[in-house]
């Protein structure tokens, strides 16, 4: 039994390391806070490796020295100071005594020297009470107690909810469904498997499968059954229960932030619905370390509703910390005393002033290889973030081949629906039903609407109506000759039946070319509202129709018509989109023919519509006709040979905001010195080559504006 008191003591040492580790660990984190959860989640691998090994690389800065401290503070103990003090400190008389008593720096004091300290402590050790010794035992087996609680709770919630899940049904993959079920979660390690209830919506169910996939693409599954053996061993120290859970609310919050990247952001509504469906009188799935359920509802919508693509240089400064908060975390207590030589410089002979020249010599190459291990940190760190940035690239490529694979798939399946409609009439157009019409249609069934017509009767459009996707496809025909021409567009509209809500169709003078303006559903899956959608038609002598979609043209006539109407002749204009809810305005009064044939511009003002209002939001401008001014996904894009420069409008303020500058300059040796600035932030630093080169690089990625002439056109 004593040998388990003396590890339980041990034990107990432990978790008070342990407690400054995850209090360190909650300060970066709340420094993390408005960064993504990705980072705060990798965060908690540092108390899981501090948990998992006994990790002391020599640091003077280190947790572990810290602890030192406050021990030896708090105890106030001569019994192990009080021999080593008398072994270095003694005032040496006789030289050759001198130099076989000093003890050279890094080493440990042996001999007589320890021996005492192991007496001292061990006569210390002897006058504890029996009274102590029983409530450390009574301790331990409370201890040992509730982690068997803890071991076996966790064993049966596994299998209560395998038992949940024996009558599920197999959909695909690693998919099931079942209807004992009210939330989904997944289950199992070496072939996790993923569980949702029947009847989940079709627009929850993309959703709720993205988030669980990721947890088993991570690894999630493995990483909470370790977190809660860990837990199991810990269970006594409350710091260790806040970090569990903390670890598992940033784990199914950077799951969000991920499938909000993967699908876009444009679903964060939908996605907060569909959370707050399961959330809304539903029972959690039962706590078990294999299974994980949907969680803290309130707080995931508000990370979500909140969430933006992180910035390069935010995602840097969160790897960043997280390195630091490890080397802090995960370095213990120098061994060496480095006072001890200068507290004797005055009392040592020759010989000991040798040694401790010596001394000295080690604490330089300790200092030269710290230096060195900053420079390492410094790499690391760059390489972390290159790393980073690498993946996301990766990660939207995918993102983007996985999204066209399922648009090529639906639309198969949407061409053999219309096709099979086509057949069930054996082609003949003219049994549609009309757009108002009295027929009650059944939920499951396949038909065939005749939108609109022009008055000539040459174009006509159809659209389907099927139990799976619902008014999904049109079919335009053009009428040649007395023959039909169809032509078949993957597109979803609105079914209403109602006369003030019937589609429309003109033809243009031209006879080649017409318009259609539709009811279709907002393309924000969250908007359930209906918008009026309008496609200009260009038809051939071969009976193929090609459409273009004007709707954003029309929205942006009603946003920009009479500012671009107020333009002078010598004025150009452009309409762009960098991903705000508006396209945003650009005007120039002076422009020049590009390489690529385009009217483009080297200085511009920038309009946005705030409100139903027009506001100039300031100009941008770039240096040399090789540099047009651009766009880009998220930003506007000015250049010249030694600097590049991107602008994004804050959707907060409405302010153009020059986010980051990157420049260079060369000095009389021709030396270029490189530096990043952020105008937005005040701030500035030095940067490398290759950063320029990026910045660079991603300026030629941009698509130049091209402008044309307003009120003379």
């Amino acid at each position: 039994m004593r040998g388990w008191v003396e590890f339980y003591m041990l034990f107990l040492q432990r978790n008070g390391i342990l407690t400054l580790v995850i209090l360190a660990v909650l300060l970066v984190r709340l420094l993390l806070r408005r960064l993504p959860k990705k980072y705060s989640y990798l965060l908690w691998s540092v108390v899981g490796i501090r948990m998992l090994l006994k990790l002391q690389l020599p640091s003077r800065f280190g947790l572990l020295s810290l602890w030192h401290y406050m021990t030896q503070q708090i105890s106030g103990s001569q019994l192990l100071t009080a021999p080593k003090q008398l072994t270095n400190m003694q005032k040496i008389t006789d030289p050759q005594a001198g130099a076989q008593n000093l003890q050279p720096a890094g080493q440990l004091i042996t001999g007589q020297t320890v021996t005492g300290a192991t007496q001292g402590l061990s006569q210390a050790g002897s006058g504890l009470g029996s009274g102590v010794n029983q409530i450390l035992q009574i301790c331990m087996l409370i201890w040992i107690a509730g982690m068997i609680v803890l071991l076996l709770y966790g064993i049966l919630s596994y299998f209560k909810c395998r038992r949940m899940t024996v009558q599920a049904v197999h959909m695909e993959g690693n998919i099931w469904e079942c209807d004992h079920l009210t939330t989904p979660f997944v289950l199992g390690i070496v072939r996790p498997r993923i569980y949702i209830p029947f009847h989940l919506s079709a627009e929850e169910k993309p959703y709720i499968l993205a988030h669980e996939t990721y947890h088993i693409k991570r690894g999630d599954p493995i990483v909470r059954l370790l977190a809660f053996v860990l837990l199991t061993f810990y269970w006594i120290n409350p710091f260790v229960w806040l970090a569990y859970f903390l670890m598992i609310r940033d784990m199914e919050m950077s799951c969000d932030e991920a499938v909000l990247l993967q699908l876009g952001t444009k679903i964060r509504k939908a996605y907060s619905n569909s959370l707050l469906t399961f959330a809304t009188g539903r029972k959690q799935v039962t706590f078990s370390p294999l299974a994980f359920g949907e969680s803290d509802t309130s707080g995931r919508i508000k990370n979500i509703l909140d969430f933006k693509k992180p910035k390069v240089w935010g995602s840097f400064l969160a790897i960043l910390a997280v390195i630091l908060a490890a080397v802090f975390c995960l370095t213990g207590q120098k061994t060496e005393d480095d006072t001890s030589a200068s507290q004797s410089e005055q009392q040592v002979t020759d010989s000991s002033r040798s040694a401790q020249a010596e001394a000295a010599k080690q604490e330089t190459e300790a200092a030269r290889q710290m230096a060195e291990q900053t420079q390492q940190d410094a790499a690391s760190a760059e390489d972390a973030k290159q790393a980073a940035a690498q993946k996301q690239k990766e990660t939207e490529k995918a993102a983007e081949a996985a999204a066209e694979s399922a648009r090529q798939e639906m639309e198969k399946q949407v061409q053999d629906m219309m096709d099979s409609i086509l057949a069930e009439l054996d082609g003949d157009l003219s049994k549609a039903y009309p757009w108002v019409n009295t027929a009650e249609f059944k939920e499951d069934a396949n038909v065939l609407i005749k939108m609109a017509e022009d008055p000539t009767g040459q174009y006509a459009a159809y659209g389907f109506l099927c139990g799976e996707y619902g008014s999904y496809g049109i079919l335009l025909n053009d009428k040649l000759n007395g023959e039909d021409n169809w032509n078949y567009f993957y597109t979803p509209w609105a079914y209403t039946g109602t006369s003030d809500s019937e589609p429309t169709m003109e033809k243009a003078a031209d006879g080649y070319s017409g318009t259609f303006t539709f009811p279709a559903p907002a393309s924000d899956p969250a908007d359930s509202s209906i918008q009026v959608k309008t496609w200009k038609l260009q038809s051939y002598d071969t009976g193929t129709i090609e459409i273009e979609d004007v709707t954003k043209s029309a929205e942006n006539e009603l946003l920009y018509g009479n500012t671009i109407a107020a333009l002078d002749d010598q004025t150009q204009f452009a309409l762009v989109d960098i991903g705000l809810e508006h396209d945003v305005l650009l005007v120039t009064e002076q422009s020049y023919t590009y390489d690529t044939g385009i009217e483009a511009a080297l200085y511009c003002q920038v309009y946005y519509s705030i409100d139903g209002s027009v506001k100039d939001l300031g100009s941008v401008e770039s240096e040399g006709t090789a540099y047009p001014v651009s766009y880009g996904q998220e930003c506007i894009y000015t250049a010249g040979n030694h600097s590049v420069s991107k602008y994004v409008i804050d959707e907060m303020t409405y302010q153009l905001i020059c986010e980051q500058k990157d420049e260079v300059s060369y000095d009389a040796d021709g030396t270029a010195s490189y530096i990043r600035s952020y105008p937005g932030m005040d701030k500035e630093k030095s940067s490398t080559e290759k950063a320029f080169n990026e910045a660079m690089e991603a300026y030629h990625e941009a698509v130049p504006i091209s402008f044309s002439y307003g009120a003379s056109e």
